[in-house]
């Protein structure tokens, strides 16, 4: 890891408040890792149904991704903490409900009506960091490394919560991994929104506009892609569990998975570590091309261990992309919009991942593995081409959040 050169983050990391966020946002954030599985599995438990497992999750992530630009907004004229701490508290309320409903035998519609409520209350720590990344001192030498450490960390979480949850299975039960996480959604968001740097956050004055955010072309630009980015990712992860279960080795699709995201985690680390002197717009598209290609070796492998080391590779190029994206928000927010933005492209993620999954689902069981990953070439394809041709709407953005990197960082 020497060759990464990691002393480099030091630099992010002596900004003020810093590591108390980080550590804060990594806490809070786990839940989003966990919930998936561990919900399913709790529901699964109770009811004997996959079906309506899925269900359950489902509704979580649907209201979780509508309830997303809503909290951006109020973050934005209300400030973090204002906003965290409830979102946290009706968060934790839902899935601890759901843990309770599920072992009192609540029927799956009112176990989905309370995870649509723990959804609705998905603390925007994501969104909310990247605002206070903009808020840092020398912001235009750093921001990109800091939005290359946000992408790692996403990559993190997404390896440990399901690591969590199945050590809870193999001590527990997977409702105490529920109710876990509901505990560290309420420690993680509290340790973060007390912090002195997110409880002076207030984003800029803002023109009224109905549409907030989505009113600058840009911004329209990277939330409409997102859902081609996180749909291929989506059709991705269930074409490698069949990958892996039709080979007969069902308990290696974590490991597959796994795989993938320390290489997107590695790729993450690298890019941020350099300095880059082209423009991000058009970093953007080749990154994007670059993950689309990053999905063509796994077309073509045969046994497990093959598929994991093309993974590793495959997995290079996607938190660069990602951080690249946030620069992008970042750079062409509108004036006091900026967690909106971000969280609009949480939405866009969300709409992604489970459309994708749903797809990817149809197409292995109708045409097989390899029709879906080669839609997620297509997919992927599409995205670099919408990219392409929409890059000039990904220029010309203002160097934004100046007033309230003073205000925030300085006091």
């Amino acid at each position: 890891m020497s060759g990464l050169r990691l002393g480099a983050y030091r630099s992010v990391l002596r900004s003020p408040g810093a590591p108390r966020l980080v550590a804060a946002a990594l806490v809070g954030r786990l839940p989003q890792g966990m919930l998936p599985l561990a919900v399913l599995l709790t529901v699964q438990a109770a009811t004997g149904s996959f079906a309506a497992a899925g269900a359950v999750v489902a509704a979580y992530m649907v209201t979780a991704g509508l309830a997303a630009p809503v909290q951006g907004r109020l973050v934005d004229r209300l400030g973090q903490t204002a906003v965290l701490v409830p979102c946290t508290v009706v968060f934790a309320t839902g899935f601890t409900a759901v843990a309770a409903g599920a072992a009192a035998g609540l029927p799956p519609g009112a176990l989905a009506g309370l995870a649509a409520l723990g959804g609705l209350g998905n603390p925007p720590l994501a969104p909310c960091l990247r605002a206070l990344w903009a808020a840092m001192p020398d912001r235009d030498a750093l921001l990109e490394r800091a939005y290359a450490l946000d992408s790692t960390l996403q990559e993190l979480i997404f390896i440990t919560g399901p690591l969590l949850v199945s050590l809870f299975l193999a001590v527990r039960s997977p409702t105490a991994a529920l109710v876990a996480a509901a505990a560290l959604s309420v420690a993680g968001t509290l340790l973060f929104a007390t912090a002195p740097a997110s409880r002076r956050w207030r984003g800029e004055p803002r023109a009224r506009h109905w549409a907030g955010a989505l009113r600058a072309p840009g911004i329209r630009t990277v939330v409409g892609l997102a859902p081609l980015i996180a749909g291929s990712i989506g059709v991705v992860e269930v074409a490698v569990a069949a990958f892996a279960e039709r080979r007969g080795q069902p308990g290696a699709a974590g490991v597959l998975l796994a795989m993938w995201s320390v290489g997107s985690m590695a790729g993450g680390l690298w890019y941020g570590t350099r300095a880059w002197a082209g423009p991000v717009e058009q970093r953007y598209p080749r990154l994007l091309l670059a993950v689309a290609l990053g999905y063509v070796p796994p077309l073509l492998v045969a046994a497990v261990w093959q598929m994991g080391v093309v993974l590793l590779a495959a997995g290079a190029c996607i938190a660069p992309l990602l951080a690249c994206g946030y620069l992008l928000v970042d750079r062409l927010a509108p004036a006091g919009t900026v967690t909106e933005a971000f969280t609009w492209m949480q939405t866009g993620f969300l709409a992604g991942l489970s459309g994708g999954a749903a797809a990817g689902g149809l197409l292995i069981d109708r045409l097989g593995v390899r029709a879906a990953l080669a839609a997620a070439v297509a997919v992927a394809l599409a995205g670099a081409a919408a990219a392409r041709a929409r890059r000039p709407t990904l220029r010309a953005g203002r160097p934004a959040h100046r007033r309230s990197a003073e205000v925030v960082m300085h006091g």
